[in-house]
């Protein structure tokens, strides 16, 4: 933590912290960050681990043919909202190759 504060405070430039599940520089949230100097902060892999261990739960609950996980996902229609998916069928009518 002291480490973390000197370099934030060492230069008089916007200070960007990068931590990762499993390294070096503590997981703090992004409130303790800016208390100690950080202007940006980047939880690069965090989404992308949790998505994986999901992935590979949901992989084995298939492979196993139990599927107890079917109805503890999101819904297809919070899927294509979350995607925009409306969207993205408005912009293919419009401009998509005519069959």
């Amino acid at each position: 933590m002291e480490e973390l504060e000197r370099v934030a405070k060492s230069f008089d430039v916007p200070q960007f912290a990068n931590p990762l599940v499993g390294g070096r520089t503590p997981i703090l949230s992004p409130k303790e960050f800016e208390q100690l100097g950080f202007n940006a902060i980047c939880f690069g892999l965090e989404t992308i681990m949790h998505a994986a261990k999901a992935i590979a739960l949901v992989l084995d609950d298939m492979r196993t043919g139990h599927f107890a996980l079917r109805e503890k996902g999101m819904s297809f229609a919070e899927f294509k909202a979350v995607v925009h998916y409306d969207k993205w069928d408005r912009i293919d009518n419009l401009y998509g190759a005519q069959a």
